[in-house]
């Protein structure tokens, strides 16, 4: 961030139902440049008089005051009377705000104001406030634990020789370069604190970043999340998932956000339905749908015991070491899914001589499918197979990779099965766009984590993300491309 002495207070003309990230964006810019958030004047126009239906109050000022501290920034846009929403009285509104608060706090933002944004709704009606659009701020003397996005880390982060900058946007700390060779973060804690940034805590390194603490990269964290995840750290299996769940890249973080969302909005079966070709939806049914996340059943805090008896029939003797990192079973079908964020699908570890394919759920040698597909796969469907025969119902095994990556993955696959229906390959833009359709507090949430989610710098310095959209630096501003 600069600082600059004679900096004084200004102005900015903005449009307050432009995108919220084109707004975040002009917000965290002059944060940049050493200012901070004094309010907005909105602006009414000429043509209120007009009578028109529309809205008109969408033009303002953004007040700027010098700042000492850095500062990052949030935007959400509620639609008082839509299609979507329609608030009876000002207290419903305030109760979806206080929501959307609530959300907000968990990655690191507090409400600094709500600005009303308003219109002619109707010929009849009269004039009235169409939309209202909150900002929240972080702040480093919040206390609160920010989560970072493509919006909060340098678009491009040279590593000099002399140490590794942090990826944090306005920030200089610079701390030792970090290597296989030397200090990583499998070490203790104490030999890692030259590591961090105290402003942010985070831990740099060379291409990417680890939180301090994992629940950072956590979005949920109201009771009934907290007691899932304490129930994680009683296992082994738990506490190995919750201690990689700090790293940018980590899969697991991303599989629990994800997930997590399906289920405490109901979404899961419609989440099914939208993207595995046929897949059907239980309509009436009073089983409801269970997820099992690396093997562990929530609901008793244990490993899933159908998954712990076909383990021990297929001979995998460590415990919860193998096996999908999802499962979900619906009445109708049993689906067991491969989350994967930076890393590849096909692994090459070898498989124990119990491993047979007696259903023929493939149309080739055992030994053959191995080389061609990996272990993980393979165990997958070998798993699920068993779980199908007991729960009496059909699986399939889903893999989940970014955008553009594993190309003819679905076509080899299927080319081994004897059912090639049992295989499906999504990527995280599927999982967006639905997410994007959802109305309500938690997919507004979701939608702009996935959008934002980064995967660590490339050889060339340049931040990489989740969906493949790439920035870089142009003229002093930010340009946002997509990956071919």
């Amino acid at each position: 961030m600069q600082v600059n002495q004679f900096q004084y207070s200004r102005t900015v003309a903005i449009n307050l139902l432009d995108s919220s990230d084109n707004l975040r964006e002009k917000l965290i810019y002059e944060a940049m440049e050493g200012y901070k958030y004094a309010g907005i004047s909105p602006l009414m126009t000429k043509g209120i008089f007009m009578r028109t239906p529309g809205t008109y109050g969408d033009q303002a000022l953004l007040r700027l005051e010098p700042a000492k501290i850095n500062s990052f920034f949030s935007i959400q846009s509620v639609p008082v009377k839509s299609s979507v929403y329609s608030f009876k009285n000002p207290e419903a509104l305030s109760a979806f705000v206080n929501e959307l608060s609530k959300a907000e706090s968990w990655v690191g933002y507090s409400l600094v104001d709500i600005i009303p944004v308003n219109g002619f709704l109707d010929k009849e009606v009269g004039s009235g406030t169409v939309t209202v659009v909150c900002i929240f701020e972080w702040s480093s003397e919040s206390g609160l634990p920010l989560m970072l996005d493509r919006h909060t880390i340098k678009p491009m982060r040279p590593v000099g020789i002399n140490g590794v900058s942090c990826p944090v946007k306005g920030c200089g700390h610079i701390v030792p370069y970090m290597d296989r060779e030397g200090v990583n973060l499998d070490n203790d804690e104490e030999d890692l604190t030259a590591y961090i940034c105290p402003y942010h805590n985070i831990y740099i390194l060379p291409s990417t970043y680890s939180y301090v603490n994992p629940e950072t990269s956590i979005l949920w964290k109201n009771d009934l999340d907290k007691a899932a995840i304490d129930k994680l750290l009683k296992l082994s299996n738990g506490k190995r998932t919750w201690k990689q769940i700090a790293k940018e890249t980590n899969a697991d973080a991303l599989a629990w956000n994800t997930f997590r969302y399906l289920q405490r909005t109901g979404r899961i079966d419609e989440f099914l339905e939208k993207l595995l070709p046929n897949f059907r939806r239980p309509l009436g049914n009073k089983e409801e749908t269970k997820i099992i996340y690396w093997s562990i059943d929530l609901d008793n805090g244990s490993e899933w015991e159908p998954l712990k008896r076909v383990r021990v029939k297929l001979g995998q003797v460590h415990g919860f070491q193998y096996g999908p990192d999802v499962i979900v079973v619906s009445p109708n079908e049993i689906t067991l899914l491969n989350v994967k964020f930076m890393g590849q699908t096909l692994t090459k570890r070898e498989i124990p001589d119990t491993y047979t394919d007696q259903y023929k759920v493939f149309n080739k040698p055992i030994k053959l499918v191995h080389k061609y597909i990996g272990n993980e796969l393979l165990e997958n469907f070998l798993i699920g197979q068993e779980l199908s025969i007991k729960l009496k119902r059909p699986f399939r095994v889903v893999t989940l990779t970014r955008p553009n990556k594993e190309k003819g993955l679905q076509q080899n696959v299927k080319e081994l099965l004897s059912d090639p229906r049992q295989f499906v390959h999504i990527n995280w833009l599927d999982v967006y766009t639905f997410v994007q359709e959802g109305t309500d507090i938690w997919s507004k949430i979701l939608a702009r984590y996935l959008e934002g989610k980064t995967a660590g710098y490339d050889l060339a310095g340049r931040l990489q993300t989740l969906l493949g959209i790439k920035q870089f630096k142009s003229d002093n501003r930010n340009i946002v491309v997509l990956e071919k």
